[in-house]
């Protein structure tokens, strides 16, 4: 999926990517120098608008690659039913990840906090549990994780914590090729 940044983006992300390595905590002090405006910083990733109703979000730290890895697997191999509930991967790679650009929060209520324990009742029941839907200790919606879409779905727009066991996801990966 390299076809979402030019040439010269991917260069600069492959640079930033390449600093981390060598120095884990560069993210820590400063953003990459991309030309697009930063709309904000989470534990292991920056994120950015990059225009046409998408953002990026690049590695801040060694771990925010992994993170843009398993969002970008999971959206792909997720099944329809819960694809749908996520906020969508038009291009990855190493290290970074463009998705569409979610800007409708979810709002209070019961409507929605239904919506929410559907979308991780689906999740359980494919062997995946994605922690950035509830918060562990209050038990209540993450809303900054969620947004929601324009036929009124909720969307997460941060899946990149996600937990199976072995188990799990060798059955969710058999269900979701045929194998």
């Amino acid at each position: 999926m390299e076809n979402g940044l030019n040439r010269r983006d991917r260069h600069a992300i492959r640079d930033w990517i390449d600093t981390l390595s060598v120095a884990p905590g560069a993210g820590n002090r400063k953003a990459p120098a991309l030309g697009y405006p930063l709309l904000g910083a989470g534990k292991h990733r920056f994120v950015f608008d990059i225009g046409d109703g998408r953002i990026l979000k690049v590695a801040r730290v060694p771990k925010g690659i992994d993170c843009n890895a398993q969002e970008a697997s999971l959206y792909r191999r997720a099944p329809s039913a819960l694809r749908k509930h996520l906020c969508p991967v038009t291009a990855a790679g190493h290290g970074w990840v463009v998705m569409k650009k979610m800007t409708r929060p979810v709002p209070s209520g019961r409507v929605c906090d239904r919506q929410l324990k559907r979308v991780r009742e689906l999740a359980d029941r494919y062997g995946i549990a994605i922690s950035d839907i509830v918060d562990r200790r209050t038990g209540r919606p993450r809303r900054n994780n969620v947004r929601l879409a324009k036929d009124g779905r909720v969307v997460l727009i941060d899946y990149a914590n996600v937990y199976a066991e072995r188990n799990q996801l060798v059955a969710f990966f058999r269900r979701a090729f045929g194998r």
